[in-house]
């Protein structure tokens, strides 16, 4: 068996630098704003240096939505899919990512938003993985409004893709409300919004 050889711990706490590094200023700028000379400053090398690490400004931002991806696995589909299954971890997921939409990963925002609205119109790689990575996103969503209805025996005339849809659409709205216009009472409303998808017909 070929005997796999690992970086060195330096090499790679370098390049978790870079990456953390290009992530935060990429939720700032947008990813088409990163430059591989801006980051190596702001890491504090030089850029021949950072070129030892990524070799194009393609590959950083290919490594920057790689890290949000974790990042987001981390923060909120981890927590909630310890919930149990069901409205529980319906209602975990969808209150975690209300956290991630204000801010809980210690970024300045949503970096899926950013990313997504710049690349919205523009097609190649980034794009293709974004759609990819939505996608993932609600069907993942979707599923666990599945076995929220199934486990309540709630109406069956309540549907897992238009659940997401509104959901996920509300959490947007509360991005705004709560970043934007600073309003009080957005999450509150954004919870409410929970609770009226789920409400039974009359």
């Amino acid at each position: 068996m070929e005997t796999v050889k690992m970086p060195p711990p330096k090499k790679i706490a370098t390049r978790d630098a870079i990456i953390s590094t290009a992530l935060e200023q990429a939720v700032v700028i947008g990813l088409e704003g990163i430059s591989l000379g801006g980051v190596a400053a702001a890491v504090g090398m030089s850029k021949s240096g950072l070129f030892a690490h990524f070799k194009s400004k393609n590959e950083l931002q290919l490594s920057i939505i790689d890290a949000a991806l974790n990042l987001f696995q981390m923060v909120v589909l981890a927590p909630a899919m310890k919930s149990t299954k069901g409205m529980p971890r319906l209602r975990a997921l969808y209150r975690h990512y209300l956290d991630w939409m204000a801010g809980s990963s210690g970024l300045a925002t949503c970096p899926f938003t950013v990313f997504i609205q710049e690349y919205d119109g523009r097609p190649g790689a980034i794009r293709d993985l974004l759609v990819k990575e939505e996608l993932r996103w609600r069907e993942t969503f979707s599923k666990v409004a599945s076995e929220a209805i199934l486990s309540e025996k709630l109406p069956n005339s309540l549907n897992p893709a238009q659940i997401t849809f509104e959901l996920i659409g509300a959490a947007f709205s509360y991005q705004v409300s709560h970043g934007l216009l600073a309003e009080k009472n957005a999450r509150q409303h954004a919870l409410s919004a929970f609770d009226r998808v789920f409400s039974k017909p009359a």
